[in-house]
């Protein structure tokens, strides 16, 4: 049994982190062999981020996978709120969110404060929101960025990305946005936001080696049906060898 013991480790090794291949939505980057002991305790957490523009259902879904896993939903609101409040942002003054919380010293904030919550939780979690739209927010007002800011924002929002074990991006349907009283309500806006966002996961796929899963088409808008295509696909990944 002893002498077997490295082909144990190497099957909880692949289930956890296999190769990185089209569709696919487990990290892949190059990790150690941990031991038997820590594989099986991570086999049952579940780190997993909904990626997207506004609008497209992701606070909803996240809720759902929250009940269905058991596991806390840290809510991008929570975070962003706040920072505007202290920076004086008025929801009525017509300004686009986005773009003002693109600002530089919003920015850093946001990412510290969403890797500090994120990486204070010793099990699992839900987000409807990663560091990667923080990144995508600052390049859309890219030059209000010296390189020196902006690469930190660049490596900060990358790095912690592989501390997520399932990734799911959400895609526009090129449906219009309801009007929730906070978010963007220009289509063209988020499309583009979602152009920037998508860019960055493939990115985030060819040099950082962070696999992920796009929502198929079948299940855009349908909350419930998503989030059990997202419930079978981490049982299914966890499951496998």
């Amino acid at each position: 049994m002893r002498k077997n013991s490295h082909l144990v480790l190497r099957s909880y090794n692949n289930a956890l982190f296999p190769n990185c291949s089209a569709g696919s939505h487990i990290n892949s980057y190059n990790e150690p062999l941990f031991s038997l002991e820590k594989k099986i305790a991570m086999s049952s957490i579940h780190r997993i981020g909904l990626v997207g523009s506004a609008g497209l259902g992701k606070s909803t879904v996240a809720a759902m996978l929250s009940k269905k896993f058991s596991i806390p939903f840290i809510k991008s609101k929570d975070i962003t709120r706040p920072i505007l409040s202290e920076f004086g942002y008025d929801y009525g003054s017509g300004q686009f969110v986005e773009r003002f919380l693109s600002r530089p010293e919003i920015e850093r904030r946001i990412v510290d404060e969403r890797i500090r919550i994120e990486g204070a939780q010793s099990g699992g979690f839900v987000t409807d929101r990663t560091t990667v739209e923080c990144l995508a927010y600052a390049l859309l007002d890219v030059e209000q960025y010296d390189d020196e800011q902006l690469d930190a924002i660049k490596e900060d929002c990358f790095s912690h990305l592989k501390s997520y074990d399932s990734l799911f991006l959400f895609v526009n349907d090129g449906g219009w946005l309801e009007d929730n009283g906070l978010r963007t309500i220009n289509r063209f806006f988020q499309w583009k936001t979602e152009m920037i966002i998508c860019g960055l996961m493939d990115y985030a796929k060819a040099h950082y080696g962070i696999g992920f899963r796009t929502i198929p088409e079948e299940y855009w808008g349908d909350a419930e049906q998503t989030a059990e295509y997202i419930r079978r696909a981490i049982d299914a990944d966890r499951h496998s060898a």
